[in-house]
C-alpha cells in the first residue's frame, strides 16, 4: 500500500484537530477550552495543532466555519406555504438546538457562545461579520418573499432581520440563563412578524433615471 503523501497527512491531521476542537469547544466554550486537551484528543502534539492553526481563535473560527459549510437535512413534511409558516419553522428549528436547563449547557449553542466576544475583540472581523449577517437576512428575506402570491407585494428583508435578531438573542440567553423564556412564545412571535409593517420597500435603483422602465413579459 502506498503511504499517504504529505498533503494527505496534513489534510487528515487538520480534520482530526477540527473534530477534537469541536468537542472541546462544545463542552467548555471558547474561553475554557484547552489546546493541550484538543491535541491529546486528536492524538497529535501541541505543535502539530499550531502548525495547522496559528492561534486558538483561528482554530475556533475554523470549527464554526466548517460547521456552517456542512449541508443540513431539510425538515420532513411539506415546505411552508406562507411567510408565517416559514418563520415559525425557522424558529422551531433554531430553538430545538437550545438547552432548556442548566444540565443541557453543551453542544452547538455552547460552541457558538463566544463568537460575538471574539469578533468584538478583533476589529478586522467586525465588518465582514456584519456583512455576513446582512447577507443572511437577505437570503432569509428572499425565501420569505417566495411564499407571497406576488413577489412585488412586500419586501421581507427587515422582517428576516428582526426574526434573526430575536433568535440570536434567544441563543445567547440560553447560554447565560438556561431555561429563561418560553420557546412556544418565541415561535409565535416570529410567526407574527410575517404581518408586521416595518416600512421595508424596494427602492428605485440609482440608474433608473437613465434606463427605460422595465415591463413584464410572459416568457422565460
Amino acid at each position: 500500500m502506498t503511504p499517504p503523501s504529505r498533503a494527505e497527512m496534513q489534510r487528515r491531521n487538520r480534520a482530526r484537530v477540527l473534530a477534537a476542537a469541536r468537542g472541546e469547544f462544545g463542552d467548555k466554550g471558547f474561553r475554557d477550552a484547552k489546546i493541550d486537551v484538543i491535541a491529546a484528543a486528536a492524538e497529535l502534539t501541541r505543535g502539530a495543532v499550531y502548525s495547522n492553526f496559528p492561534s486558538k481563535r483561528a482554530l475556533y473560527l475554523a470549527v464554526l466555519a466548517a460547521d456552517a459549510a456542512s449541508p443540513s437535512e431539510p425538515p420532513p413534511g411539506q415546505p411552508p406555504s406562507t411567510a408565517a409558516q416559514a418563520l415559525a419553522a425557522l424558529a422551531r428549528g433554531w430553538l430545538a438546538r437550545l438547552p432548556l436547563a442548566v444540565d443541557e449547557h453543551r453542544g452547538p449553542v455552547r460552541l457558538a457562545a463566544g463568537l460575538e466576544q471574539e469578533i468584538a475583540a478583533d476589529a478586522q472581523l467586525r465588518i465582514p461579520f456584519a456583512q455576513l449577517q446582512a447577507l443572511n437576512a437577505i437570503v432569509v428575506g428572499l425565501a420569505l418573499e417566495q411564499t407571497l402570491r406576488r413577489r412585488e407585494d412586500r419586501r421581507m428583508v427587515r422582517v428576516a432581520e428582526t426574526a434573526l435578531t430575536l433568535l440570536q438573542g434567544a441563543a445567547r440567553l440560553a447560554v447565560a440563563a438556561p431555561g429563561f423564556g418560553e420557546p412556544f412564545t418565541l415561535v409565535g412571535a416570529c410567526e407574527h412578524l410575517a404581518d408586521a409593517d416595518l416600512g421595508d420597500t424596494w427602492t428605485e435603483p440609482a440608474f433608473a433615471a437613465y434606463a427605460p422602465t422595465p415591463r413584464p413579459v410572459d416568457e422565460p
